[in-house]
């Protein structure tokens, strides 16, 4: 009887024994089939980000491309040389002027200076120098263009002026010795009844005037300056006689020149202050 119980007992757990194998073997498949869907997933999503990596890198390679296309045009726009000037000079002041004495060929501006008078020009070098703009008697006499010059067809506009004591007149093209102001006072303009030339100083010398110059920067050939070599002479004799120097550069041939005289001393026949301008743009005169 026992024996018969035990076999039972043994049957029973055989039996047991073989569901819980049975079980274990379905739960294991079931983790499996599980693990595999994860595995699955993840590379799936591993694919996934690839590609949006892909597109991400695609579009950052095209924009940058398209930046650096504009950035290269920006800069060559920058590159691109261009001068700004607001002119000064009315039309409407010089042909006054004009139209009550002819001798008034013009008009000379300095910015921040006292320097904005009528130029006047006669026959000869010498009728402005003690007589003002209406033709009268005057100590202070008148900015004169030189007799032999044009506004804008001369290659070197030679004009003179006189250092009064009271500031007026040339007084103020000494003042281009003092390099701070030679920087805040490179553009000059100058018009005839037309147009107005900028020139920008490029050289203020001391100079001997008349019998004792070594550089007879007023007369033939130095007005007309016809040719190149001629030319050349005269700037390189501008440079080598400089009184001081801010590095403008100096103009070439066939640039324009313009040459403001005054007396340095006060002597007539003595030491000059000369400063020398180069062309660097024209407007109508409005």
């Amino acid at each position: 009887m026992n024996l018969q119980k035990n076999k039972v007992i043994i049957a029973v757990a055989c039996v047991i024994a073989l569901l819980a194998l049975v079980t274990v073997f379905l739960i294991f498949n079931g983790n499996q089939d599980d693990v595999q869907e994860v595995i699955q997933e993840t590379t799936i999503g591993t694919s996934s980000t690839t590609v949006a990596t892909t597109t991400t890198t695609t579009t950052t390679t095209t924009v940058t491309t398209v930046t650096t296309t504009e950035a290269t045009t920006t800069e060559e726009v920058t590159t691109t040389p261009t001068w700004s000037y607001t002119t000064h000079i009315k039309k409407d002041t010089v042909m006054k002027y004009n139209s009550i004495n002819p001798d008034c060929k013009g008009w000379i501006y300095l910015d921040d200076s006292v320097i904005d008078y009528p130029i006047m020009q006669s026959t000869d070098n010498s009728f402005y120098v003690s007589n003002n703009w209406q033709g009268n008697a005057s100590s202070s006499g008148s900015i004169m263009l030189d007799y032999e010059c044009t506004i804008g067809q001369t290659m070197n506009t030679i004009i003179y002026g006189h250092n009064m004591g009271n500031g007026s007149m040339f007084h103020q093209i000494k003042s281009y010795k003092d390099e701070s102001w030679w920087l805040n006072h490179q553009y000059i303009e100058v018009s005839d009844l037309e147009t107005i030339y900028v020139y920008q100083i490029f050289s203020v010398d001391v100079l001997y005037g008349r019998s004792d110059a070594s550089f007879t920067y007023w007369l033939e050939p130095n007005k007309s300056l016809a040719d190149e070599d001629t030319y050349n002479s005269f700037v390189d004799n501008v440079i080598s006689k400089r009184y001081t120097s801010v590095g403008i550069e100096a103009p070439s041939y066939p640039t324009g020149i313009l040459t403001l005289q005054t007396c340095n001393s006060g002597q007539d026949d003595g030491m000059r202050c000369v400063a020398f301008g180069k062309l660097v743009a024209t407007y109508d005169l409005q």
